[in-house]
């Protein structure tokens, strides 16, 4: 795959996201009183749930077997069964909304998560075939209407609700306008394209790293209300939208090369990419958390409602991000291998200790929302050491950095702010100094 290509497509399409992104959070916290941002909150983090169980199988067995655009076999077989499971799914959950009678929010998340699942499908099936500019066209076009939609129609004073539903069924009908096209023929496979268990396998992974990520909000709102949650909810976007965004951004780029360099048989130069990229994530994290802190948290301030700013919670939050991301390229050598089993082993038993964790600590403590950021770094950590297995014993530099981030994270919480700052500066510096002589030595 040419990464001239491939490279400025997908940061053109990141940093729109994160431009809509970045009009979308201080919006929604400045418009919205904080009982309701934290209802929305709640349905931003269950639509990952429903995207993940309706089309997580299938798009991520197909992108691991993408084929190629001129034999979309393989795409037509995945969308099949994405458009079947998806629709289950949307059944299930608002039957379950009129149960409880809450379907306002039930068909808000069936909608947004709808919305998720199928931009980043049909994106996939464009960049997995070197059309770099055809995935960030679907990506920037989806992820600016949805965003449009739900700003004007809550400044138009519409229920919160119903902006997030109609701005998610916007995103889903322009995904499938702009999506591949396959014949009927192309879908007529005489064997399935990869194991059946493959897609679930590999979903049920990223199912446990989607718990990692949002069940602390979920569980904190459990034990207390949407208000007393706002700001744990605020700060979690703002870690979302700038260290695990800018993280993302990155291992998007770098996935497809990496792939193609291993299905050639060069394991040695993926794995000192692999060690290159992990070093670049934990430069990103640092110096996403350095600029956060600067300042007694001018930039924050700046972003979302002051009201709603917590830096402690905040940092644990951007350190958590920057775990999943290592977590993620560990996870990635795991794939590369076809243990999508092993994968999903070690991500499950993770998450449910993470939940095991939440529930027993958050009822306890004096400050639940710090002890919720306290058990996800932790969480997040664990599935980093899972992940990487007996293979970390190798890298005992990344683990000697990983464990100097850390403290440099702690001492945000002991050590005056500016010297917190130039500590948090100064490790990311030398991280992407490491990272720069792992290029060398793979070049």
């Amino acid at each position: 795959m040419k990464k001239s290509g491939s490279g400025p497509a997908v940061l053109a399409a990141r940093l729109l996201s994160l431009a809509a992104a970045a009009a979308q959070l201080p919006f929604l916290t400045r418009a919205l009183p904080a009982e309701a941002y934290g209802t929305v909150a709640i349905v931003f983090a269950l639509s990952s749930y429903f995207a993940l169980f309706g089309a997580e199988p299938a798009t991520l067995a197909f992108q691991r077997h993408p084929g190629s655009n001129g034999e979309r076999g393989n795409y037509g077989y995945a969308r099949a069964r994405l458009i079947a499971s998806m629709a289950i799914l949307a059944v299930i959950v608002c039957v379950a909304g009129l149960l409880a009678s809450d379907i306002e929010v039930a068909l808000a998340v069936a909608a947004w998560g709808s919305g998720l699942a199928v931009a980043r499908f049909t994106a996939t099936a464009w960049l997995m075939w070197n059309r770099p500019w055809a995935y960030a066209s679907n990506l920037m076009t989806s992820t600016s209407l949805r965003t449009l939609t739900l700003i004007g129609l809550i400044l138009l004073g519409e229920d919160g609700m119903l902006a997030v539903a109609t701005a998610g069924l916007v995103s889903t009908l322009a995904s499938l306008l702009l999506a591949p096209r396959s014949s009927k023929t192309s879908r007529k496979l005489e064997t399935p394209p990869w194991p059946r268990q493959l897609g679930y396998q590999l979903a049920l992974a990223s199912l446990g790293v989607t718990v990692l990520a949002s069940a602390n909000l979920i569980v904190l709102q459990h034990f207390s209300s949407s208000e007393a949650a706002a700001p744990f909810a605020a700060m979690s976007q703002l870690a979302v939208l700038s260290s695990a965004a800018l993280i993302s951004l990155y291992l998007t780029v770098q996935y497809p090369s990496i792939r193609l360099s291993w299905d050639s048989g060069n394991e040695s130069i993926v794995d000192r990419r692999l060690q290159r990229t992990s070093f670049m994530i934990l430069a990103v994290g640092s110096a996403c958390i350095a600029a956060f802190i600067f300042g007694n948290g001018w930039l924050p301030s700046r972003i979302v409602n002051p009201d709603l700013v917590d830096l402690p919670i905040l940092t644990l939050l951007v350190a958590a991000s920057t775990m999943a991301g290592l977590s993620q390229v560990n996870g990635w050598r795991l794939q590369l291998r076809l243990r999508a089993g092993s994968l999903a082993i070690r991500s499950s038993a993770t998450a449910l200790a993470l939940i095991l964790l939440l529930f027993f600590f958050i009822p306890r403590v004096d400050a639940p929302s710090i002890g919720a950021a306290v058990v996800t770094l932790l969480g997040l950590a664990l599935h980093f050491c899972m992940t990487g297995g007996k293979a970390l014993m190798k890298q005992p530099v990344l683990i000697g950095m990983v464990i100097i981030f850390i403290v440099a994270v702690s001492s945000t919480f002991f050590a005056d702010l500016v010297y917190a700052t130039v500590a948090c500066s100064v490790f990311a510096t030398a991280s992407a100094l490491v990272a720069v002589k792992k290029f060398r030595s793979s070049s």
